[in-house]
């Protein structure tokens, strides 16, 4: 039987774990969750506009073109974010063949493709598909990704302050915060749907970050650092590390609200920034998450195209990394900003009052909210 036939009948939202919080993204609970927090029929008309985009474009064997499997997986997300499985009447097909697509991706290995980037998402995505199905046919891949990323952070690093972090290749001895948000966020998600994560991971990640921590409310690339896209990546992986209501990160929360999102001047690593503000600010809280949701909302609703793709910034550098105005550039951008949009639902605030926390019993998961 075929990956579609036993995603089918997976039935449901159950991960192995129980089940799974992070429902919000499903039917009815969906639109209850885009009105609490901010979302409109608007934004819930762009990410449609956007999944039909994406649909098109999808490579005969599944794929999404942008290096290596990274589309796949950023493809296949936002239909996820979504709500969307492989009974779904309009995206079914996209969604199995997408997920099809990653689970032959991974090799007996489980290393990727030697690129700890790609590792992260492909098992973000095949964590949150298998949330979603509870296919078999997804487990053994996921089991093996999350393997290769278990043993890459306990590779001996050349300086200490990168001890339970990840770099571009899996035996690397050094690390990076770019790298290993992404990594840590697949990880998290693994664990979440069910997966085997001993706690001294998540211990050695949550060090990890804080060694990058910078005393004046920021986080750097390769250690204590200030500004750009590193901070908002830092603040993510801390509050889904149980940490969002230290006081660092509130201070770098505080610092955030000073960012703007114009898409005019956006340069750097703009949409990459970006959507990394956009899941810190709305996990920060009431104020942060006025604050940011407005600028957010009104630049992807301004700038999406009428086709339902969005170009990436006109000054964003990361046309060098995805193929300057081709394909691979416009799906990388649609992708993100799509994944910006369904924010509303996709990962619940994990302090369910947001601004009347309630101390979780364990960190809480991507994909979850906790029970407080």
């Amino acid at each position: 039987s075929g990956l579609g036939d036993a995603m089918a009948s997976g039935g449901g939202i159950k991960g192995p774990g129980g089940p799974w919080l992070g429902a919000g993204r499903m039917g009815p609970k969906r639109a209850i969750n885009l009105k609490q927090f901010g979302g409109s029929q608007e934004t819930e008309r762009a990410v449609l506009a956007a999944l039909r985009w994406l649909k098109a474009n999808q490579q005969p064997d599944g794929s999404w073109p942008l290096r290596n499997d990274a589309g796949t997986a950023l493809g296949v997300l936002c239909f996820l974010g979504h709500g969307e499985n492989a009974d779904s009447p309009e995206f079914g097909q996209t969604v199995q063949k997408a997920l099809e697509k990653l689970a032959k991706a991974v090799p007996p290995s489980g290393d990727v493709t030697g690129a700890m980037y790609e590792q992260g998402l492909v098992t973000l995505a095949l964590s949150e598909g298998f949330m979603l199905t509870s296919s078999p046919m997804l487990r053994d891949p996921l089991e093996r990704t999350t393997q290769v990323i278990l043993k890459a952070q306990k590779v001996p690093k050349t300086n200490p302050i990168h001890t339970g972090g990840w770099h571009y290749s899996p035996a690397a001895p050094t690390a990076d915060t770019s790298v290993s948000g992404w990594v840590f966020m697949g990880l998290k998600s693994a664990k979440s749907a069910g997966l085997e994560v001993p706690a001294e991971h998540m211990e050695l990640a949550a060090q990890y970050f804080w060694n990058a921590y910078h005393p004046n409310g920021g986080f750097g690339y390769s250690g204590p650092g200030l500004g750009g896209a590193m901070t908002p990546v830092g603040v993510l992986c801390q509050q889904f590390l149980g940490n969002g209501k230290d006081k660092r990160i509130e201070k770098c929360l505080d610092n955030m609200r000073k960012e703007t999102m114009v898409w005019e001047t956006g340069d750097g690593a703009a949409m990459y920034r970006w959507y990394y503000m956009t899941l810190a600010m709305f996990q920060g809280g009431t104020q942060n998450w006025t604050y940011w949701n407005k600028l957010m909302r009104d630049a992807l609703l301004k700038n999406q195209k009428e086709d339902g793709h969005w170009d990436l910034p006109p000054k964003s550098g990361e046309g060098q990394h995805t193929g300057q105005g081709g394909l691979g550039s416009k799906v990388y951008s649609t992708t993100l900003a799509t994944l910006m949009l369904e924010v509303y639902y996709r990962y619940l605030p994990i302090y369910q009052l947001i601004d009347k926390p309630t101390a979780p019993s364990a960190p809480t998961a991507p994909g979850t909210a906790s029970k407080g």
